[in-house]
């Protein structure tokens, strides 16, 4: 903890339930996946210190558990932090803080939609996933009413490999989530742009992948 200017002592007390006192304060605990009132811990610690850059989300009894760190607050260029205070929420508490998560991840991730590819209507897009934890990030643009229809197919039989495609956009969130041999239809409800995020669905496995989307109502 030493280059983020923290301390943090950890205890062993089972599990614990912390509160968020104000989840608007955070894009990690109001963010894209949901607002987080509060959160589970396991073998739970907490900050000492949280240093000149940290700022506490939630505490526990013994001191803050969740702090953020800004971007470009330890130096120019650095990237967002995030610091949880907890010894086993990743494993076996993860379903009841997976908002939580997904929001951490979102907030520490770079802008999904700068570096993202487009995709048009009538496209069948061949991917891969290459590496842990890779998304391949997708865009296009969308009117209130229109209907497009995803298909989502690995092409590269690995074992474990098994592609997801999750359909978000600013003003909605999280839309919805397609499998891998999936095909789906969605009416948008909302002018906007749109954005298709493909990740394996343990974020562990690589492999090749074709998204593919039509225009059941042709975008404008």
């Amino acid at each position: 903890m030493a280059a983020l200017s923290m301390d943090i002592d950890g205890l062993v007390n089972g599990w614990n339930n912390v509160p968020v006192p104000s989840p608007s304060s955070s894009p990690v605990t109001d963010g894209p996946f949901g607002v987080v009132s509060s959160f589970s811990q396991g073998w739970e610690g907490a900050l000492s210190d949280l240093g000149p850059y940290g700022v506490a989300q939630a505490s526990n009894a013994n001191g803050p558990a969740l702090a953020t760190i800004d971007s470009d607050a330890l130096t120019l260029g650095s990237g967002r932090v995030v610091v949880f205070t907890d010894g086993d929420s990743f494993g076996a508490g993860f379903a009841s803080n997976e908002a939580l998560f997904l929001n951490c991840v979102d907030f520490v991730c770079p802008d999904n939609q700068a570096s993202a590819l487009d995709i048009s209507c009538g496209d069948v897009i061949s991917g891969s996933i290459d590496a842990r934890n890779e998304v391949d990030d997708y865009t296009f643009e969308g009117n209130a009413g229109d209907t497009i229809s995803l298909t989502l197919r690995r092409t590269t039989f690995a074992d474990g490999f098994s592609p997801q495609a999750r359909l978000s956009s600013p003003l909605q969130g999280e839309i919805d989530t397609i499998v891998n041999g999936e095909h789906a239809s969605f009416t948008l409800l909302e002018t906007e742009t749109y954005l298709l995020e493909v990740f394996d669905d343990d974020y562990f496995n690589t492999g090749s992948y074709n998204l593919g989307m039509e225009c059941l109502d042709p975008l404008q």
